[in-house]
């Protein structure tokens, strides 16, 4: 399915019920922006800190786990080509910079069971009531890229707090640097399409993607014109929001020479807006 864009009003009836803005742990030390109570690092949801099944070569991590070969901040420190920690998950100022690495063969070996790529994931806190969470209304990022190229996969999705696949709703998905967006849906019933479009600015530019849902319609925004629009055929669930890099994917291919390191996915604000 491929769409043009088109204005369209916000609701009248939203009220905002959430907002993180990046600056509640300003200066902590890592593993900084999660296991706070407010953020994950990885799926808890359904334990996962990779998907198999989407091929994905990356594990993900915050700097401070340690799976038996020392800390993932000790291990890129040491490589010396990084400069110092936080690494994954940079806060700076009133932004969060979520950054993906390529691993030598030994780092992998020593420190993530051979995955050959580490990345930042920003992931509601474990269920059943994630605190970006709701069964009607927007969730809205403000978002950048700093670095982006071939073999990284970056995602802005929805799943439900009661771990079932599907659904799962994707407000937003780059692959490899392009300019060429997508969104799409997962749905219980299959026959999903997804929706192609075109890049509204420049690469590094700032844009704000959002998603509505409510009883009867669910709605795709980026910098507030419609990219997708079509009937709520879903089960009434309660939503949370996933950030995700992946790596070398079936869908990517692999990084190559051309790859730009570390990824780096940078955060205004995400908020939450009800449907009264």
């Amino acid at each position: 399915m491929t769409c043009c864009f088109s204005s369209s009003p916000a609701s009248s009836s939203a009220v905002n019920i959430w907002t993180d803005t990046f600056t509640a742990f300003s200066g902590s030390t890592y593993p900084d922006y999660v296991n706070n109570g407010r953020w994950g690092d990885s799926i808890y949801r359904w334990s996962a800190r990779s998907l198999p099944a989407n091929g994905d070569k990356q594990y993900w991590v915050n700097d401070g786990n340690d799976f038996g070969g020392g800390t993932m901040g000790a291990m890129l420190t040491a490589n010396g080509g990084w400069g110092s920690a936080p690494f994954l998950h940079v806060q700076s100022g009133s932004s969060l910079r979520l950054r993906a690495y390529p691993l030598t063969v030994s780092e992998a070996n020593t420190y993530v069971f051979g995955y050959r790529y580490i990345a930042g994931a920003l992931v509601d806190c474990t269920p059943p009531l994630a605190i970006s969470g709701q069964n009607y209304g927007t969730w809205t990022i403000r978002f950048r890229f700093n670095s982006f190229g071939k073999g990284q996969h970056l995602a802005i999705w929805l799943l439900p707090d009661d771990s079932s696949w599907p659904p799962e709703i994707d407000i937003l998905e780059v692959i490899n640097g392009e300019s060429t967006w997508h969104c799409n849906l997962h749905s219980p019933s299959g026959g999903d399409a997804m929706t192609d479009f075109t890049r509204p600015g420049n690469a590094s530019d700032w844009y704000t993607a959002a998603f509505t849902l409510s009883p009867t319609l669910m709605t795709w925004k980026i910098n507030g014109a419609t990219v997708r629009e079509q009937s709520n055929m879903l089960t009434e669930k309660r939503y949370a929001m996933h950030i995700t890099w992946e790596i070398g994917t079936n869908w990517t291919g692999d990084p190559d020479g051309t790859t730009p390191w570390p990824a780096d996915f940078e955060i205004d604000f995400i908020t939450l807006d009800s449907l009264l």
